[in-house]
């Protein structure tokens, strides 16, 4: 009896603690917090006078930070994990893009709701290539436009899809600080863009980052590919895009500490995704035969970039008051990606079949493939509008017609064995976004049938097929296991949390700020990251939105003023 009555308890305990879900907790305590009003929300607020950080770091992993800290190398992230509550953050969203996500974190809300879904102002129609998403797209309230209502002075620095700066009772330094709108308040554009456009161009932060992420540069009989000095200046750019800003920032926020600051660095993103198989494999694995001296080169700089963003951190924590709060998080995490590294360059086989290309003038109507997934054979083809009506003028052809010759073209195209080279799918039959429109076209390459050792004819002409295969040099790839830490003020220290995502990131600076949560946020509170005295102080309240309580200026901007961000997401692999 005695042994049945210790497993019955065991099963009960069992089940209690299945029962107590982070997630069902969360929504009991929120289920049960009273509505407040705008007013009332107003004066509970006024007194408090907390002071939050939250520091950004794209494609930060505990596969990396873990190692390193138990090294010994980050000890600024180490004192943050000790000091705090820490684990692994959910993104929710599975399309892991940073625009998206971090929108998300700002917002409390799903991409449904916020309405950002990819770096381009319209990844879906391609009359809009190349022109960033930017913050005149978010169909709803950020964190800074709520806190600013409530005279909450915010800070916000380089947060991705900050641009155009939106006014708010503090300042932003957006993505795009050398851009018309990229600063609030306006009268401090100038001054910051012409530094960061002087200090661009010139010599001494090339050298320096050079010399720290790229030392073997200097060395003159080392040769690099077209590909390697591609990555190598756009890690280069974000690098010094990431530290101006940032340096920026510090100085603002040493002459005043704002109620809110988020600050965001994007570099080691970036990095893992040119340079994670250097440092992230074995050296004895097979996949790195023959590249001993890339190795050497390269093994370094996704370690030093995570060093430098250490750096960072403990820079932010020292300017800060002691009583400040963090919360470090990223987007999403890293991990390899090595299951098939042959990509097809749709681009150039259709730049080979001259489609709708109009010779005499040499003008050319454009086209652009979505490569989300730069290992997937499918390609989403658009049709640039931009010169469609010159084209139309001087050859009679429509938008139509254009699409039409893609297509017969791409569907002429076989190996000497005849074997087809390119597939069409119905576009009907595509699976769409919420909010996406269609592709002209969806193509997709015979991957099941083609061989490395196939020959194609083109324009009557043999070429082989190694011509339009990629071998795609990324050989780590986003995962969903992203990081949060806790700590400072009123956090839990040494706990592991669990259950937290993007979308509780919001709830909790409304909260912690005695400011009420509201239904139409899809997250909650992160209650285990605190003391429980902190909540005692701080009770959860809710109102039923914000969206129609609180007045956004929202900045237009034209399409030609838009930033175009092309050639960086077609170094990262993102479109061709």
């Amino acid at each position: 009896m005695k042994l049945a009555s210790c497993i019955l308890i065991t099963f009960i305990l069992f089940i209690m603690a299945c029962s107590n879900h982070p997630e069902s907790e969360m929504l009991s305590q929120l289920s049960e917090a009273p509505y407040i009003t705008m007013e009332a929300a107003l004066e509970q607020s006024s007194a408090n006078d907390r002071k939050i950080v939250v520091m950004a770091i794209d494609a930060l992993t505990w596969d990396i930070l873990n190692p390193m800290i138990a090294r010994g190398e980050l000890p600024n992230f180490e004192r943050m994990v000790r000091a705090g509550s820490y684990g692994i953050l959910d993104p929710v969203d599975p399309m892991l893009y940073s625009p998206r996500i971090w929108t998300t974190v700002a917002t409390g809300k799903m991409p449904e709701k916020h309405g950002i879904t990819f770096f381009l102002i319209n990844p879906y129609r391609a009359m809009q290539s190349g022109k960033t998403a930017g913050s005149d797209l978010r169909q709803c309230l950020a964190i800074w436009n709520i806190v600013s209502h409530f005279k909450k002075q915010v800070h916000v620095s380089n947060w991705m899809v900050s641009w155009p700066a939106e006014p708010v009772y503090g300042t932003v330094l957006s993505d795009h600080v050398e851009m018309d709108h990229g600063v609030w308040p306006r009268y401090l554009q100038d001054r910051i863009r012409h530094g960061f456009l002087n200090e661009s161009t010139g010599s001494i932060h090339r050298e320096r980052i050079n010399q720290r992420f790229f030392p073997w540069v200097f060395d003159t009989g080392d040769n690099l590919s077209v590909s390697e000095t591609i990555k190598m200046d756009n890690l280069r750019t974000l690098i010094y895009r990431d530290e101006f800003v940032f340096e920026k920032s510090i100085d603002m926020l040493k002459d005043n500490s704002p109620d809110l600051s988020l600050m965001y660095l994007r570099s080691i993103d970036i990095a893992s995704h040119f340079y994670w198989k250097y440092s992230q494999l074995d050296k004895n694995d097979p996949r790195l035969d023959g590249l001993e001296a890339d190795v050497q080169r390269f093994g370094q700089i996704i370690p030093e970039t995570y060093r430098w963003a250490d750096e960072k951190l403990g820079r932010l924590v020292d300017t800060m008051p002691e009583d400040t709060t963090f919360i470090i998080l990223s987007d999403h995490g890293f991990e390899t990606h090595f299951t098939d590294l042959r990509g097809y360059d749709l681009m150039s086989l259709l730049n080979d079949l001259d489609c709708a290309y109009f010779k005499d003038g040499e003008q050319r109507i454009h086209v652009i493939t979505d490569t989300s997934d730069p290992i997937d054979a499918l390609r989403k083809v658009y049709v640039l509008d931009d010169l469609m009506p010159q084209y139309t003028v001087a050859t009679g052809k429509d938008r139509d017609q254009v699409i039409q010759e893609i297509l017969d073209k791409a569907l002429s195209v076989r190996t000497l064995d005849g074997k087809r080279v390119l597939l069409i799918e119905p576009v009907e039959n595509l699976q769409l976004m919420q909010g996406e429109e269609p592709p002209d076209l969806v193509v997709r390459f015979n991957h099941t049938e083609l061989t490395p050792g196939d020959t194609l004819l083109i324009e009557g002409k043999p070429v082989g097929i190694e011509t339009y295969i990629q071998f795609l040099d990324q050989s780590g790839n986003h995962d969903s296991e992203a990081v949060i830490i806790v700590s400072g003020s009123g956090a839990r220290q040494g706990h592991r949390l669990t259950g937290a995502t993007t979308l509780d990131i919001v709830p909790t600076i409304l909260t912690l700020f005695d400011l009420p949560v509201a239904d139409d946020m899809d997250g909650f509170p992160l209650f285990s990251a605190f003391h429980p005295e902190v909540w005692d102080a701080h009770p959860v309240t809710r109102i039923d939105t914000y969206e129609t309580k609180i007045d956004r200026e929202i900045i237009e901007v034209s399409e030609p003023e838009r930033p175009n961000i092309i050639e960086q997401l077609q170094a990262i692999g993102y479109i061709q």
